[in-house]
């Protein structure tokens, strides 16, 4: 008996069916794959149903592992993707979170000294302007403090050293601070 190969099993399948056998088959079986066992190219018709199945399934596996490389790549682009869009969102959550430090800054820290007038004669006049000053002060905001400037003739600054009384200072001094 004749090694039973795929044309033998090809032929035989012919002899028993009633059907027509389709054109490409013979185009199919003369097609020739690398074996590796021979390290020769060998006709599909000549190998035998083992190795063509083994073949099939190699290149199945072959094919699997492709599409599951592309599958892989694809989810490593995407990944990079997301990771692009993390990267772009913390750097505008910084810039962001920046921005409103730098506001809250602004608002709460006094850019100049909070001395708003100084040598304001420490006479009726002066001390009119002051109430003047704390009557149309937006207390809600604000509050003004008066501190004495500069001692009278005849008094000794060692005396007051934590700061002299209004009513031994030749001038005044108007601090403004924010409630």
């Amino acid at each position: 008996m004749k090694d039973l190969n795929i044309s033998t099993l090809n032929d035989m399948l012919g002899a028993l069916s009633t059907r027509k056998r389709p054109c490409d088959i013979e185009n199919i079986l003369n097609h020739e794959i690398f074996s590796e066992g021979r390290g020769e190219h060998v006709k599909i018709g000549d190998m035998a149903l083992e190795h063509l199945l083994r073949k099939f399934f190699k290149i199945l596996m072959s094919k699997d592992k492709t599409e599951m490389y592309h599958d892989l790549h694809a989810k490593i682009a995407k990944l990079d993707e997301l990771l692009e869009e993390k990267d772009d969102m913390i750097v505008k959550e910084t810039e962001m979170r920046e921005r409103w430090r730098q506001a809250y800054h602004n608002e709460h820290v006094c850019k100049g000294h909070v001395m708003m007038f100084k040598d304001i004669p420490n006479d009726e006049s002066g001390r009119a302007f002051i109430a003047q000053m704390k009557k149309h002060l937006n207390k809600d905001s604000y509050k003004i403090r008066v501190k004495g400037q500069y001692l009278i003739d005849g008094e000794d600054w060692k005396r007051y050293s934590f700061g002299q009384p209004i009513s031994k200072s030749k001038c005044l001094r108007v601090y403004v601070y924010k409630q």
